[in-house]
């Protein structure tokens, strides 16, 4: 493993956070030394960083920040099924896969994201949701400190939610299993998939997708839209003017700036609609 001091941490708002302490692991080993070692400290594991808010512009020797992206981002094709570790990039993956003329990818080619943060996250759009491709996923548990595996159903997928948001786990890779079809097929899915995401989203600033999940009954970018808060800034985070579900960093952006126009946002929300509106992205 790699140990680096007073590093940026990867993160798609492109937010200046430095981490005192920032590791990089390469084996399934590394974990139990990691754990080990600094078991008294606050041990915060990502991936690409594209679904997270950090809140701090420096984290010291209090954080151990452990970052999954190339150093552990493996992955095998064995027919219908690949193995992948937690931080590989889905996005060159679902390349990988149209070239071998393997379905089930497409959705990945159009929004950024590592294994282990889909799987965390369940990540999904468009009636497609990670786990309907997950056939089993291994995981390190920081307790016992070694190394499991589960199969699909025990992992509890639902919602934006899986079994890993409720246990002391660190998803180290899974089995995903794919469907034969026609390379021009998944491809052209692959593309419509990306132009739809490039004509609603604001791909053109750093953001981290979609700030908050969907209460029952209702559309947040409409709500927001709504009440007028498109555009509306705070410090240099702003509501994208192209879809208000999304914030974007539009001019050197911090955390905090982020975190209080969420806040405004939850406020005003609740005001008028009576709903609490529930953070999709996490906040360190």
């Amino acid at each position: 493993m790699i140990i680096k001091t007073n590093a940026l941490i990867p993160n798609s708002y492109n937010l200046e956070a430095q981490a005192e302490i920032l590791i990089l692991p390469e084996t399934k080993e590394d974990f139990k030394d990691i754990f080990t070692r600094y078991q008294a400290h606050k041990i915060i594991v990502l991936g690409r960083g594209n679904n997270i808010i950090l809140s701090q512009p420096y984290y010291d020797h209090e954080y151990v920040f452990v970052i999954l992206r190339e150093n552990f981002g493996n992955f095998i094709f064995t027919n219908e099924q690949v193995i992948v570790e937690a931080g590989a990039d889905m996005k060159i993956l679902s390349i990988e896969a149209q070239k071998r003329g393997l379905s089930g990818l497409e959705y990945f080619y159009g929004i950024p994201s590592s294994l282990g943060g889909a799987i965390y996250m369940n990540a999904g759009a468009n009636e497609f949701e990670t786990k309907q491709i997950v056939k089993t996923v291994t995981y390190f548990d920081k307790n016992t400190k070694e190394i499991h595996t589960l199969n699909n159903e025990d992992s509890k997928f639902s919602y934006r939610h899986s079994i890993f948001q409720d246990i002391d786990a660190i998803i180290l890779e899974a089995s995903l299993l794919l469907t034969p079809s026609s390379k021009e097929k998944i491809w052209n899915k692959m593309i419509s998939i990306y132009r739809e995401r490039d004509k609603k989203q604001p791909l053109d600033y750093p953001s981290a997708g979609s700030v908050f999940k969907r209460p029952q009954g209702f559309y947040v970018g409409k709500m927001i839209e709504d009440l007028g808060l498109k555009g509306y800034s705070i410090g240099g985070a702003k509501i994208s003017e192209k879809h208000a579900g999304f914030i974007i960093n539009y001019n050197k952006a911090t955390g905090k700036d982020i975190l209080q126009l969420i806040n405004l946002i939850r406020e005003k929300v609740h005001k008028h609609y009576g709903v609490w509106l529930e953070t999709e992205q996490i906040i360190i």
